[in-house]
């Protein structure tokens, strides 16, 4: 089941399309989130959180905040980059550092770089998830309209579908096992009763089944009650 899902490559109707853009969406945003974590935890509290939590940076986290400026200020300047920063960038990200009173080592501004890089990406696709919103007549076109670009879209709609088929074929098993389980104990308990004289007569006497008796007793006594009665009316003579 799960391999028929991932060979389907056509999302087939709009309502699917919106609910593979929530599932990218929200992927992208998971991912986005922890990210900002790291480069909070390296870089510290903002201005305003320093002032209200009477806090101050590190000499680690002014060198990151610092680093983290400069590289995304470089993510403005050139639109091709790599995950992996080249020399040149590195140096002239030093430089620019050092100008302003920032000393720091290469691997200081490769390892922010990683994170930095990461978060940069996946803004831009959180974005063009959204305009792919509107992208489902272009889909069914072919995306001949270069505005939208959703390729990925139907790669998570896959996924999703894989995901819900192994869902639900999980659960259909939880419940069989769980069924077949309950039956093996009922039976057992079953079993075990039937060899205990004692545990039967306890379960079949007591206060409420004594109850139930002397209520049936008295329900036949009312019935022979009533049938008398109509008898002695149907056998007074005409006057």
């Amino acid at each position: 089941m799960q391999q028929s899902a991932l060979e389907d490559r056509v999302i087939p109707d709009k309502r699917s399309w919106g609910e593979s853009i929530q599932f990218l969406d929200r992927a992208l945003r998971e991912q986005r989130s922890l990210l900002e974590q790291q480069l909070n935890e390296a870089c510290g509290p903002t201005r305003t959180q320093q002032w209200i939590r009477w806090k101050r940076l590190s000499e680690s986290q002014r060198a990151s905040t610092a680093i983290r400026s400069e590289l995304e200020q470089l993510l403005t300047r050139k639109e091709r980059l790599h995950q992996n920063l080249g020399n040149d960038e590195v140096t002239a990200a030093r430089k620019n550092l050092e100008t302003k009173g920032v000393t720091v080592e290469s691997d200081q501004v490769r390892e922010l770089w990683k994170n930095v890089f990461r978060y940069h990406l996946l803004g831009k696709a959180v974005t063009a998830a959204n305009d792919c919103k509107k992208g489902f007549y272009h889909y069914q076109k072919g995306f001949t309209d270069v505005q939208f670009e959703c390729q990925d879209l139907v790669l998570f709609w896959r996924i999703q579908k894989m995901l819900d088929v192994t869902s639900n074929a999980l659960r259909q098993q939880l419940v069989n096992v769980e069924e077949r389980r309950l039956e093996r104990e009922i039976s057992d308990i079953l079993d075990e009763f039937s060899t205990q004289r004692t545990e039967k007569k306890n379960l079949l006497t007591g206060k409420r089944v004594d109850l139930a008796e002397e209520i049936q007793r008295v329900r036949r006594i009312q019935e022979k009650l009533e049938q008398f009665i109509d008898a002695l009316n149907k056998e007074k003579p005409v006057r």
